[in-house]
């Protein structure tokens, strides 16, 4: 399965979700974790990740695109992994014993930058795109459902639309956001109102 979309859109939550579900464990792997410099040693951590979860697991491959690219970066001028190492990598993704308790699931950010002979080792490709206002809304009433709030359904309407682009992960932020600033500035006060007192304090030791 491979999800594809904008960051902070729940791919990573999602993988998460299947293994829950289908009650295995969850190996997650980050291109640090399977690239090496040496010929063959990106594809044998691969197929060592698979031995891993021979029993029931989902392993979930995090940007998967840095196992192959179909273009070189322009940027930095450095040719990226050629067509026939993605292959290679994509053979080591998919086994060729079938082992039907073991679940791959991939994510990526930016498909296009895939190279072919890695995409088309996932029959399966998913969208997981930015939230619709309606399901901002529910996201932004959730987060905030363990917080002592005073917002009217009419707010979160206005707060779901003046949100419009964002993904899940900013609203985490701006939740966030929301609930702390309350409590850096009781903080603030209290630090303002020590320093007053102990002001007070030796002014009135130096009176005395």
């Amino acid at each position: 399965i491979l999800l594809h979309g904008p960051p902070g859109c729940g791919k990573t939550k999602l993988a998460k979700a299947v293994a829950g579900e289908a009650q295995a464990a969850y190996l997650s792997v980050g291109p640090s974790d399977i690239l090496s410099k040496y010929v063959g040693e990106s594809e044998a951590s691969v197929r060592g990740l698979f031995l891993e979860g021979d029993k029931c697991a989902v392993i979930f491959f995090d940007e998967i695109d840095a196992l192959g690219r179909s273009r070189v970066d322009e940027d930095v001028q450095t040719p990226t992994r050629s067509s026939s190492s993605a292959g290679k990598q994509g053979n080591a993704v998919k086994p060729r014993q079938p082992k039907p308790r073991v679940i791959v699931v991939a994510a990526t950010n930016r498909p296009e930058d895939c190279d072919p002979a890695l995409l088309r080792r996932f029959a399966c490709r998913v969208l997981v795109g930015l939230p619709s206002r309606k399901d901002r809304k529910k996201i932004i009433k959730r987060l905030l459902s363990d917080v002592k709030n005073d917002l009217t359904p009419s707010q979160l309407d206005e707060l779901a639309l003046a949100t419009e682009g964002w993904s899940g992960s900013d609203l985490e932020s701006m939740t966030r956001e929301a609930v702390m600033a309350p409590v850096r500035e009781t903080l603030c006060a209290a630090a303002i109102q020590k320093r007053k007192a102990s002001k007070a304090v030796k002014r009135s030791g130096a009176g005395s």
